[in-house]
């Protein structure tokens, strides 16, 4: 069963949900609660690592943008 998540982009406002394909939501649920305690430091280090999440998923955890988003922001358009 793939995993969802919602965030609320930190750039427009807008909240969307990503569906991850290739993980399970007990394990995403696990990773998120590991890191709300505190017992992983750095969420983006830890991602990174899982072969399963893809940058722009990992930047969607984060900060709940999209690649679409990140680059009209970074051309002005937002």
């Amino acid at each position: 069963m793939p995993a969802y998540i919602t965030r609320t982009s930190i750039l427009t406002d807008i909240t969307r949900t990503l569906k991850l394909e290739k993980i399970e939501q007990e394990e995403l649920e696990r990773i998120l609660y590991a890191y709300k305690e505190g017992i992983i430091p750095d969420l983006h280090d830890y991602l990174i690592t899982n072969k399963d999440i893809t940058h722009d998923a990992i930047t969607f955890i984060i900060d709940g943008t999209t690649r679409e988003e990140r680059e009209k922001h970074l051309e002005g358009r937002v």
